[in-house]
C-alpha cells in the first residue's frame, strides 16, 4: 500500500471516531441533564476522554520529543485510555442493569429527575 493511501486511511479512520466521539457526547451529555442517571453521566465522560485521546494522538502525539518524553506521554495517554475503556464498560454495565430493573418491576424506563 502506499504511503499516501495508508496515511488517508488513517485520517480517515481518526475522523470516524471523533465523529462518533461528538455525537455520542452531544447525544449523552443533554440526557444526563435531564435525567441524571449515572451511567449517562459515565458515558459522557468516556465520550470525553476517547475524544480527547484521538485529537491527542493527532496533534501532541506527533509531536518530536525524546525517548523519555514520549515514554511519559504515551504512559499519560494508556491511562487516559485505559479509564476511558472502564467508564464505557461501567456505563453500559449501569445502563443495562437499569433497562433490566425497570423491565422485571414493570416502571417506566426512564423517569425525569425532580
Amino acid at each position: 500500500m502506499s504511503l499516501a493511501l495508508e496515511q488517508s486511511v488513517e485520517y480517515l479512520s481518526a475522523l470516524i471516531y471523533i465523529a462518533a466521539e461528538v455525537v455520542v457526547l452531544f447525544y449523552v451529555a443533554p440526557a444526563w441533564r435531564r435525567l441524571r442517571h449515572r451511567f449517562l453521566a459515565l458515558i459522557a465522560i468516556a465520550s470525553a476522554l476517547g475524544l480527547y485521546t484521538t485529537i491527542a494522538d493527532y496533534t501532541i502525539g506527533r509531536k518530536p520529543w525524546s525517548d523519555e518524553q514520549y515514554y511519559w506521554y504515551w504512559i499519560g495517554r494508556q491511562a487516559v485510555s485505559a479509564v476511558c475503556m472502564i467508564c464505557y464498560a461501567s456505563g453500559v454495565y449501569l445502563m443495562v442493569r437499569h433497562l433490566l430493573r425497570a423491565h422485571v418491576e414493570r416502571r417506566p424506563v426512564f423517569e425525569e429527575a425532580m
